[in-house]
């Protein structure tokens, strides 16, 4: 989160811990684009309803937040 927190354009970086707790969050940001991984355009994506415009981006090589966090 420090990291994201970081990039100057990022507005906002959240954590949550479970699906209604998220779609709370998109539901208050109500944020103009939501990107998720490519693993989620044929599928439901969460809150994506309070989103302006979603967009899908390519996963780079094996990483994954679940995993990092897991390992910790």
């Amino acid at each position: 989160m420090i990291f994201l927190k970081s990039i100057s354009f990022v507005d906002k970086v959240v954590s949550f811990g479970s699906d209604d707790e998220l779609r709370d969050w998109i539901r208050v940001l109500k944020p103009a684009i939501m990107v998720v991984g490519v693993e989620y355009q044929d599928k439901e994506v969460i809150g994506s309803e309070f989103a302006g415009e979603v967009k899908f981006f390519d996963r780079f090589g094996d990483y994954s937040t679940t995993k990092i966090i897991s390992n910790s």
